[in-house]
């Protein structure tokens, strides 16, 4: 059995992920990944990150997805690169998608990193997701609805007072 260990937490509203874990070849691998719930997107860019599927010739991935054809999942100031991309939530349900990146590139080789380190590239990665998209909208924590706050606020101003 091998050890897998995920740290999570969120940033500016938006859930994210760290995970480790070991490889006999290699010693400790790191990725990081954000949950990105398209409810709390502007509304003009939410479906830019539903991606279609598409198929494969491989029968252990019938099918892929072509994030790097995304600007706004491509652009995203990503460790060496997105690497991953998958549908956590689906129709009916609040659609929430997982993006993240691994440091397990041949530029790494011999680099040690650690939760720390990991965790802040995670935090830049989705700064540079505001910077790019402005309105991201956050979970009111009393009502379950997103909000535009105006600073960190964790109610929403209907809320705010309750």
């Amino acid at each position: 059995m091998k050890k897998n260990t995920t740290w999570k937490d969120r940033y500016r509203g938006i859930d994210f992920s760290v995970s480790n874990w070991q490889l006999e070849s290699t010693g400790d691998c790191w990725a990081y990944y954000i949950f990105l719930v398209l409810d709390q997107l502007p509304e003009d860019v939410r479906e830019r990150f539903w991606l279609e599927p598409e198929p494969t010739e491989w029968k252990s991935m019938p099918i892929r997805y072509d994030y790097y054809s995304e600007p706004l999942i491509s652009e995203l100031d990503w460790h060496g690169g997105c690497t991953w991309y998958s549908k956590e939530g689906f129709e009916g349900n609040r659609r929430v998608v997982k993006i993240g990146c691994d440091y397990q590139h041949y530029w790494d080789e011999g680099r040690h990193y650690n939760l720390d380190f990991v965790a802040d590239e995670a935090r830049h990665t989705i700064d540079t997701l505001h910077e790019l998209i402005p309105g991201i909208m956050k979970w009111c924590c009393y009502c379950g609805d997103y909000f535009v706050p105006e600073a960190d606020e964790r109610r929403c101003p209907e809320c705010k007072d309750k």
